[in-house]
């Protein structure tokens, strides 16, 4: 009796320290940076040569809809919705890359994590589900302009209701 009590306890204890760490797997601030920065540079590259044969961000939101967070990629679908209904583009600029041309190659750079966010170059990134997703990117503040910051503050400005004419 004591024997099958012992190896009972043996095996609890076996089992609970090995579960533990698999159950409670969490990854350094190094290993979440070094993610990141790789999801990044492995979106730029398939974006790149999706760009190089004709397309454009409405491929990255057909073909990569998992990248993009819920939010973001609700009000990319709704711009590319208008400017194909009214032909009136609310994006004049590739909102990935942040401009008009797009370079040969695009080298992720360093990634910073703060708080739940990651930072590589303009990209705000979030662990989620077990996988990164592009949560906004950034372009530079214009005093000037402020809505212009970012990408979900520009499609929050141009998809805004607007105001009926009067007839």
């Amino acid at each position: 009796m004591r024997i099958i009590r012992r190896t009972v306890c043996c095996s609890a204890i076996v089992l609970l320290a090995t579960c533990g760490p698999l159950h409670a797997q969490e990854k350094s601030p190094e290993e979440m940076q070094k993610s990141c920065r790789s999801f990044v540079q492995g979106f730029d590259n398939w974006y790149l040569r999706n760009l190089e044969s004709g397309g454009d961000y409405g491929a990255a939101l057909k073909y990569k809809r998992s990248a993009f967070s819920p939010e973001l990629f609700r009000l990319l679908k709704q711009a590319e919705e208008h400017d194909s209904k009214t032909g009136d583009a609310i994006l004049d600029f590739d909102p990935i890359l942040g401009g008009q041309d797009w370079p040969k190659r695009i080298v992720a750079g360093k990634a910073t994590i703060k708080g739940d966010r990651c930072w590589v170059d303009k990209a705000e990134l979030m662990f989620k589900d077990g996988r990164w997703v592009f949560v906004n990117f950034h372009y530079g503040k214009d005093p000037k302009y402020p809505m212009n910051e970012n990408l979900l503050s520009i499609l929050k400005y141009q998809l805004r209701p607007q105001p009926k004419k009067p007839k």
